[in-house]
């Protein structure tokens, strides 16, 4: 019979405590596996938004794609409106073409603007997209109004502009001047245009002397001296000259100086024919 013993109170020999412990396997805590297992469930969140995002973006990409190839259709129409005027539709055409060969969004409208306003005959253009697949251009042609020295053309502004060939459009007058007074060249021709119209005269052509002198040469060859202030006054004082006494002789007449306060200088072709005449056309530009 085995005889166990045990006595209370006394204390495990420092010996045998460790030979108790040599052998014992070591426990990891329960805490730490929860932690690890904790950290791996948030690397596949992350992974899972990670892949998540991917998925969405390549849906996104291909619905925007979808979207941009309906709405930007290739160009099938384009509708130009506006005065043509001297506009060549050939060479309109060819300056409009390499823009339209894209896509209803990708025209560079600002660029096919700037294209199209170097044209000579073209002074303004506006464009807009129509969509789904339309461009519609308005130009303002210009209308030449007269020549504007030996090479240019003016229009009603008095905007110059160059063309290949000036020599087609000789039977526009002539008007010339400083390069940069092509404006007021323009408004005095139309001035002067109307006074002398109800005396069925025509300008051919209108100089502006660096000095600032005018003078004009009618549609019949005769040349008016206007000098450099008052015309308007000097020409009506010419139309009464001219209903008064110069009407009847005006074949005779090579030049009128109209630059004198209160006279006029008449030139004859012939001046033995009109001896009477002068006294005449004296007296009424004394009044």
């Amino acid at each position: 019979m085995l005889d166990v013993r045990v006595r209370y109170g006394e204390s495990i020999p420092h010996w045998k405590q460790k030979a108790s412990q040599r052998g014992a396997s070591r426990v990891m805590p329960r805490k730490s596996i929860i932690a690890r297992l904790g950290v791996m469930t948030d690397y596949f969140k992350i992974i899972g938004y990670i892949v998540l995002s991917l998925v969405f973006a390549v849906v996104v990409y291909n619905v925007v794609n979808r979207i941009a190839a309906y709405i930007n259709q290739p160009i099938a129409k384009v509708t130009v409106l506006g005065e043509f005027g001297y506009i060549d539709q050939q060479t309109l055409q060819n300056r409009i073409e390499p823009f339209v060969n894209t896509g209803f969004l990708d025209v560079n409208l600002e660029q096919l603007r700037h294209k199209l306003e170097t044209t000579p005959w073209i002074s303004h253009v506006e464009i807009e997209r129509v969509w789904p697949n339309e461009l519609k251009i308005n130009l303002n042609g210009r209308q030449p109004i007269a020549r504007w020295g030996a090479h240019g053309l003016l229009n009603n502004v008095g905007e110059p502009f160059l063309v290949k060939d000036v020599s087609a459009y000789k039977d526009l007058p002539l008007l010339a001047g400083p390069d940069d007074a092509h404006v007021q060249v323009m408004q005095q021709y139309q001035i002067i245009s109307q006074l002398l119209r109800p005396m069925d005269f025509f300008i051919a052509s209108l100089t502006l002397e660096d000095t600032g002198h005018w003078t004009v040469v009618t549609n019949t060859g005769l040349e008016l001296v206007l000098g450099n202030n008052d015309i308007v006054d000097r020409l009506r004082r010419f139309n009464r000259a001219y209903d008064f006494s110069l009407k009847d002789k005006i074949d005779n007449i090579a030049r009128v100086d109209l630059r004198y306060n209160n006279a006029m200088a008449v030139a004859w072709k012939d001046p033995s024919k009109e001896i009477e005449t002068n006294k005449a056309t004296k007296m009424l530009a004394r009044q």
